[in-house]
Order: C-alpha cells, then structure tokens, then sequence
C-alpha cells in the first residue's frame, strides 16, 4: 500500500493531467476508504492543487499564494538541501541578484556566512537574512512593497534590475508545470523577474518539485534562459524531461510533497 505522500503525490498528478477525479474511483484504485481519500483531497485544497466538489474535486488552474511567512515554514528540509546546491554554485568575490521566495530566503542565510558578496535583491525577507551580515554587500533597487510575498515590484525595481551586471541571478517560481517554462501568480512579480534574468551572466532557478502540481497564471521565461534548474528528485519524470531538452537540471536527494505548498 502507498503512503499518504504517494498516494497524495499520485492523486495531485492525476488532478494535473485530466483536470478532475472521483472519491470512488481513487478509493477503489488505491485500496483505502472514501474518507482517506477526502482527507486527502483536502490536503491538496489548502495548498491550491484541488477544488473539493461533490463526490470529488477538480483541478484549480491557479495555486493559492501563501504569505511568505507560511511558506517559509513549509517544506523547509527540501528548500535547505535546494538552496545548499545552489550555495554550492555561487563563487566568493561574487555578486548575486537574489529573487522573492521561501527557497532564495534559504539561500540567503547560507550566503549570510560568506566575504566578500554583494546581493542585489527587490525581496525584504532577504535583506534581513542579511542585515548583520558584515562580509555582504546588500543593494536594493526600490519599488513597491508587495505584502504577501515581501518583495518590491513595479517598474522602478525593474528598471533598476535592468541596469545591473551581476555574476548570478538565482530566481524561485509558483508552477514548472508549463512546457514553455516556469510561471509566477502576479504580472508585477513576472516583470521583476524578467529584469532580474537580464542582470547576471548566469541564471539558475531555485524550486521545490511540489511546483510541478499546479500552475500559475504568468510564464515568465523559457527554460533555455537558465543555465541550471535546481531542484528535488521528486520531479516527475515527464518534467523533468523537459527541462534536461532545454538546460541543465540538478537534482537533490529529498523528494517534495504536494501538501507542503508554494515556494
């Protein structure tokens, strides 16, 4: 019999491809109780994969956005081994631009106990990660303070992202769900995140594989503009042979689950 991770990873996946599923059916294929898998159901909602309905749930076509302090807490033991591979990629005498999210916060504090590094970054979580750091640098380019995910959008941080020459851009992301690439909830954030790709010489993406079960609104790129995409070996296979046609995919060995929520 499955666990409740497989079995949830399984049933969000199903929710994924065909958009909708039954409590019978699941309960008969998984061979547990039609309350097992109500249970799980919700478990899916309260992360935004599933809509509950009558006898079973639908596919939402936008995650819900966690507040960045809820997000912070989730998931933490992947998002750590993940932002350490991206550590692990990031040279002293460096200067980085460092995206809004629960994963790059990560990185952040890693990055908190090196010389010699400059951060440029529109995320108010990651400027305090840093704020007594006395061998970083921290920069930020202004702009509209957007609450739920702590981090400066609009056209002024834009701007300013576009004028910076940085050795590394490490961005996050709400879906890799998309064949054409990695998607975000918000317009303003997909605008940050674009000048954010043209201000380093390398851009890696930072993400959970939890991503993988639901989508966002708003592709911001294409998966040939990172240089690498870091992420769990929870990835499911079909996405994860997307992203090698497209860069390089480094994977960790602590898998996601999709009742941990949002990066």
């Amino acid at each position: 019999m499955r666990t409740s991770h497989q079995r949830r990873s399984a049933i969000a996946r199903r929710l994924v491809e065909q958009g909708s599923v039954v409590v019978g059916e699941l309960a008969a294929e998984f061979g547990v109780s039609r309350e097992t898998i109500r249970n799980d159901l919700e478990a899916l909602e309260k992360v935004g994969v599933a809509q509950r309905t009558h006898g079973g749930a639908v596919h939402t076509q936008q995650g819900m956005e966690l507040p960045w302090f809820q997000r912070d807490t989730l998931n933490a033991d992947v998002k750590l081994a993940i932002a350490k591979a991206v550590v692990d990629l990031i040279q002293s005498a460096s200067t980085i631009v460092l995206d809004s999210g629960s994963t790059t916060h990560l990185v952040a504090k890693l990055l908190s106990l090196r010389e010699e590094i400059t951060v440029i970054t529109p995320s108010m979580s990651v400027v305090s990660a840093l704020s007594r750091s006395p061998g970083i640098a921290v920069i930020v380019p202004g702009g509209e303070l957007r609450q739920i995910t702590q981090g400066l959008v609009g056209p002024w941080a834009a701007e300013r992202l576009r004028q910076v020459d940085a050795d590394v851009a490490v961005l996050g992301a709400n879906s890799i769900a998309h064949v054409a690439g990695p998607a975000t909830t918000n317009l303003q954030e997909t605008a940050v995140k674009q000048a954010m790709l043209t201000a380093a010489r390398r851009t890696v993406l930072a993400v959970d594989s939890s991503k993988a079960l639901t989508r966002s609104t708003y592709i911001f790129a294409e998966w040939r503009a990172f240089d690498a995409v870091v992420t769990d070996n929870g990835l499911p296979p079909e996405v994860a042979h997307v992203i090698e046609q497209h860069t390089e995919l480094i994977l960790t060995d602590q898998p996601s689950t999709p009742s941990l929520g949002h990066a």
